[in-house]
């Protein structure tokens, strides 16, 4: 799965212009399976995220939820169950300098959150996050 990470972080790194659907498609290509390549670009982001709020004194919620198709959402589950977003949580601190780890943590809508917050003249530190709400292909676990 670590390998999966890092192909997401190159893939980020070196198509900055490619949307979501791009980089699974990439990483697709690249071997990694479709459900993976999905789980990965939603909780790597939010794993990395999370060390950019922790440096600005924000918590974030150990929990997620998930939003289907037709509208309803649920949860909460687990993040930590998810093991996209466990290994990616694993090798954080030592992925950080890497190429696409900071524009991954930039996809987190909680990194935007703070930051628009930060913007608008907002104190953060002691903050906690709410669940996240992702939506996504497949089973609420990852394989």
């Amino acid at each position: 799965m670590l390998e999966g990470v890092v192909g997401l972080m190159h893939t980020v790194a070196d198509g900055p212009d490619l949307d979501e659907f791009g980089v699974v498609e990439m990483l697709v290509g690249s071997g990694v399976d479709r459900g993976s390549a999905n789980r990965l670009i939603v909780f790597v982001p939010i794993a990395f995220g999370r060390l950019v709020l922790e440096e600005l004194g924000v918590r974030g919620n150990q929990m997620y939820r998930r939003r289907l198709d037709d509208g309803r959402v649920l949860g909460p589950f687990p993040l930590l169950e998810m093991t996209e977003f466990r290994v990616a949580v694993e090798h954080r601190d030592h992925l950080r300098g890497a190429r696409g780890f900071r524009e991954l943590a930039a996809w987190s809508a909680e990194v935007r959150a703070i930051s628009n917050a930060l913007e608008a003249g907002a104190e953060v530190q002691g903050a906690v996050t709410e669940p996240p709400i992702t939506s996504w292909d497949g089973d609420e676990t990852s394989s």
